[in-house]
């Protein structure tokens, strides 16, 4: 029993001094760690021990192996456990980073409690009752999610081939393609870091706009770290063996597909295993060229002024416009196809320069500003 008690008090005590550092950090609250903690801190420190005697009885028959083999068992056993917990959803949360000034309040006001602990003075229940209210309020105040609403989009600087994540005004989260997975497997250290800042725990979707594995190298890492409800791949091309464990999740979508999400509408066009994205909301059009669509090359087409995403433009743009001028997010292009992007006429926004961009829609235009 008191063992007990003490590793759930040890526990608790880390977490209360520890969480703020976390989230500040990681964006990452993590209450189940309390309970994991009940089983992992005797068992390692079982193994630990067992490993130190295990050392002089080494040259004994049997006694020897029997310490090391009992170590293990009780590393095993923790390592097993730890990770059950882990899978567990609701034990690990990810919200945004809090302030510093709630971080200092939150612990001037630990320091005060400890402070005030040992000491006896008028009215030390109220006091001490206060401090603590106080105390948990601020703790309580850090975990909170992004607190914007409504639709929004943002391009991240990922090289050559953007990825981009959406959230749709019903609350949806989508991402448009992941990213490498060599040299760097950018799912794993661009996607995942800036989905858990934005507090964002799963996905509804992901949309691959092909196969190549500049788009897709970095859905494996995330899909191990997150929940992804769905992955809506072009149809016209099998889908690779590695991705076999995943086929229960893969949607095909035909040429001219439709998915409502909210106030807004993803359209799909797919040509010879690659799709172009168009999503309309607010009357405008954000549309991602990865693929050739004839709803988009077609010359003299009249166009609303919407948001055009393209990977490395390495040939002159596929469309022209003759209504309002659009804007163009890239990651950059050869000079002869940005060149021509110029002429066309619009805002040009290069990826290199900018970082990333967070996009929203406002009653009479689209919004771009840093991420």
């Amino acid at each position: 029993h008191r063992i007990l008690s003490l590793s759930i008090g040890g526990s608790l005590a880390v977490l209360a001094g520890t969480f703020p550092l976390v989230l500040y950090y990681f964006n990452v609250f993590s209450p189940v760690g309390v309970l994991a903690n009940v089983v992992a801190i005797p068992a390692f420190d079982m193994a630990l021990f067992l490993s130190f005697f295990s050392l002089p009885f080494s040259g004994i028959p049997l006694l020897g192996g029997l310490l090391t083999g009992i170590s293990s068992l009780a590393v095993k056993t923790g390592l097993f456990w730890i990770e059950r917990l882990a899978r567990y959803r609701l034990g690990y949360w990810f919200f945004v980073k809090p302030g510093l000034r709630q971080l200092l309040g939150y612990y001037a006001l630990l320091v005060a409690l400890i402070a005030l602990g040992p000491g006896r003075f008028p009215k030390k229940k109220w006091i001490v009752g206060g401090a603590l209210c106080l105390f948990f309020l601020t703790g309580i105040s850090m975990l909170k999610t992004d607190p914007a609403e409504g639709f929004r989009l943002t391009v991240l600087a990922t090289g050559r081939d953007p990825v981009t994540h959406i959230r749709f005004s019903n609350g949806e989260n989508w991402l448009v393609n992941t990213g490498r997975n060599f040299p760097s497997d950018q799912g794993e250290r661009i996607v995942l870091p800036y989905l858990r800042k934005r507090g964002i725990k799963s996905l509804q979707g992901i949309i691959l706009t092909d196969f190549y594995k500049k788009h897709t190298g970095g859905m494996f890492s995330i899909l191990r770290n997150i929940p992804v409800r769905e992955i809506v791949v072009p149809e016209g091309r099998a889908f690779p063996d590695e991705w076999i464990p995943f086929r229960e999740k893969i949607r095909r979508l035909r040429d001219g597909s439709r998915i409502g999400c909210g106030r807004e509408t993803m359209m799909f066009f797919t040509d010879k295993g690659k799709a172009t994205v168009s999503i309309e909301t607010g009357g405008r059009k954000i549309v991602f060229l990865f693929g050739r669509s004839p709803e988009f090359v077609e010359s003299g087409k009249e166009h609303n002024g919407g948001i055009y995403i393209t990977p490395y433009m390495r040939e002159k743009p596929p469309v022209f416009f003759k209504g309002p001028l659009p804007t163009w997010i890239l990651p950059g292009g050869e000079p002869a196809a940005l060149e021509e992007l110029k002429k066309q006429g619009g805002r040009m926004l290069l990826l290199p320069e900018t970082g990333a961009l967070d996009l929203s829609v406002s009653a009479k235009k689209f919004r771009v500003f840093p991420c």
